[in-house]
């Protein structure tokens, strides 16, 4: 069987690279669908008959391999977000019950804090309003560069939208 599953690699390879490309359009993944397409065919052609089609057979293994691996790059993508995302709220929570006290409301720490929360969360505009709040704050030069820093490219983001 594996001389069999060789002959259609020589035989079969750059027609089901082509085809992946063209279906995936980029060419390292249509590299690795191909590679993940042949490795399953030396499992499965084990134990069970060729295909009819075997090129066919190797392009939707293929392409439903890299479809999986899509998939399970979003859900996995998706929860290290949800994590970040709840994360950004709980700090900025923190910050906001630290601010409603009044104790510290002057400090500009508490204002960067704040902005670089809001901005984690994607709320910009409240992100830039607190920088700006936190500069007000800030009295030594470098704390002063890193806020304005911190404006502009909020700023720079906005003007782009």
């Amino acid at each position: 069987m594996v001389g069999t599953v060789e002959e259609i690699f020589r035989r079969e390879a750059g027609c089901v690279l082509a085809t992946l490309i063209r279906l995936l359009g980029d060419f390292d993944l249509a590299e690795e669908a191909r590679q993940e397409a042949f490795t399953a065919a030396m499992e499965q052609w084990r134990t069970s008959d060729l295909p009819a089609n075997p090129r066919a057979w190797l392009i939707s293994a293929g392409r439903n391999k890299v479809t999986d691996r899509l998939r399970r790059d979003v859900v996995f993508r998706t929860k290290i977000l949800d994590r970040e995302f709840a994360s950004a709220a709980r700090a900025l929570n923190l910050v906001d019950s630290l601010a409603a006290r009044g104790e510290v409301s002057g400090y500009h720490l508490l204002h960067a804090a704040r902005g670089h929360f809001l901005q984690r969360l994607g709320r910009d505009r409240e992100a830039l309003d607190a920088y700006h709040l936190a500069l007000g704050f800030a009295s030594l030069e470098p704390e002063r560069r890193l806020l304005r820093a911190r404006i502009a490219s909020i700023e720079w983001l906005q003007a782009g939208t």
